[in-house]
């Protein structure tokens, strides 16, 4: 039987696949200065929603197994109960979280998921990576895995994990 950590590593793969079969346009929508209206490249959040959809399709049967219970893939879910989600003091926003929309002792949060196009700054690029690294560390939260995905052709993909007490990177080679 697969660990938890290869279920989710393969339904990254199968999503990212989909991804780029049934939504790749959406990689190349051009800047449109002739336009009317708003003339900006499209928002990376659009391309999320499309990926967070297709990671639902693989993953959902095989966590709700493992997890026993209802998850749900979230973007951009700013919240803690009540309260905004701060890490080390900063107000975060996650692009992508897979969860069970619980608080406290109840909290099981699984991925979270940090996206750029393959045109972000290098900068922007770090600070997704330690973005990730304070949800996985941070006791509040305590996230088991974290992804990070660079639109692009090709698609890149690094999976977070633990391995003895520190968190490991991985480059995930996805067969498109």
């Amino acid at each position: 039987m697969p660990s938890l950590k290869e279920l989710i590593i393969k339904g990254i793969n199968l999503a990212c696949i989909d991804l780029k079969k049934y939504d790749g346009a959406l990689f190349e929508c051009p800047i449109e200065p002739e336009s009317e209206v708003d003339a900006r490249k499209l928002h990376e959040v659009c391309i999320n929603h499309r990926f967070s959809n297709h990671l639902e399709k693989y993953l959902t049967e095989d966590l709700e197994k493992e997890i026993v219970e209802k998850i749900y893939f979230d973007i951009e879910f700013n919240r803690e109960g009540e309260k905004p989600k701060y890490v080390k003091g900063k107000l975060y926003r996650p692009d992508i979280i897979v969860h069970n929309r619980k608080s406290g002792e109840e909290k099981k949060n699984i991925l979270i998921v940090e996206c750029k196009k393959a045109d972000a700054s290098c900068s922007d690029i770090e600070n997704d990576r330690s973005k990730i690294v304070d949800f996985m560390t941070d006791e509040k939260y305590l996230y088991q895995y974290g992804l990070q995905i660079i639109y692009g052709e090709p698609i890149k993909s690094y999976f977070f994990f633990k391995e003895d007490d520190r968190i490991c990177c991985e480059e995930l080679k996805c067969q498109i």
